[in-house]
């Protein structure tokens, strides 16, 4: 499948907080990409061909090229992202407590979001203000956000290891995991595992599985892994196709039929970007 971003591996030193980067480069292009969520918070750099956002028909709106800033999770909402005239985007992908363990802010700010990086944390983006107006390559957009990452790794928190244990689990499992069994295994009271889960990561839980579970079976879909659709909600962990169909429409709002004729490009760039 034709794919408008790049894949570019986190370096050792991020790696505990982003998995990994990625850079589109493409000239001439228009394009609205509709984006259900992935589970987890970006950092961007655009560059080109930024047309305006919006979450749920609400516009987002900002300054002058180039634009540095934070997406967060989606909660029950859908985004959009117009490209006009081509595109220019670098992207970081936090691992699910990265952004809250290199900033010390909640994941909840940014849910259903994307704000500049100056309106959530000025002192970060003065890190690099200077230098992303000398960028000219995308290889240099992503040296950027690397290079002002590595020196924020100087003020960075720890988010309290049972949740890195849960989100391993979870993740292992693609969502299609007990809670209960994750919570018993963590050792941890239940109230105090979902508030501070909801707080590092942004979303609750179990919206946390479902998301990871959509975005896995819609990667099975796209892939063309399996040709019955039985046999790929029966993979993924939903109790049966009829299951499988609704919790699909609501992530996706279309049919998997329907997602898997759509137009492939729009598809490629929202499902889960840590994928090869």
């Amino acid at each position: 499948m034709k794919r408008l971003y790049s894949r570019h591996p986190a370096p050792p030193q991020l790696k505990r907080y982003v998995q990994a980067f990625y850079v589109a480069d493409a000239l001439d292009l228009e394009i609205d990409v509709v984006s259900p969520p992935t589970g987890y918070p970006l950092l961007g750099l655009i560059w080109r061909g930024f047309a305006g956002a919006e979450v749920e028909g609400q516009l987002l709106k900002f300054g002058s090229m180039p634009i540095s800033h934070f997406s967060g999770q989606l909660f029950r909402k859908h985004a959009l992202v117009r490209w006009r005239g081509g595109i220019g985007h670098a992207v970081a992908e936090f691992r699910a407590t990265g952004f809250f363990e290199l900033f010390g802010l909640s994941g909840k700010l940014l849910v259903n979001t994307t704000r500049a990086v100056n309106d959530v944390h000025p002192p970060f983006d003065r890190s690099f203000a200077a230098r992303k107006t000398e960028c000219v390559t995308p290889d240099d957009y992503i040296r950027t956000l690397q290079d002002a990452l590595i020196r924020q790794i100087a003020d960075a928190c720890e988010a309290p290891p049972y949740l890195h244990k849960a989100i391993n689990m979870i993740e292992a499992a693609n969502g299609a995991i007990r809670l209960s069994d994750v919570i018993l295994e963590c050792g941890v009271q239940e109230r105090s595992f979902h508030l501070n889960f909801k707080s590092v990561v942004g979303l609750n839980p179990k919206y946390f599985c479902r998301v990871l579970q959509f975005n896995h079976v819609a990667q099975l879909i796209l892939s063309g892994a399996g040709s019955q659709l039985a046999e790929l909600a029966a993979d993924a962990g939903f109790y049966d196709q009829a299951h499988f169909t609704r919790a699909f429409k609501e992530f996706a709002k279309q049919s998997p039929q329907a997602f898997l004729e759509s137009d492939e490009i729009n598809l490629s760039t929202f499902i889960r970007l840590n994928e090869s």
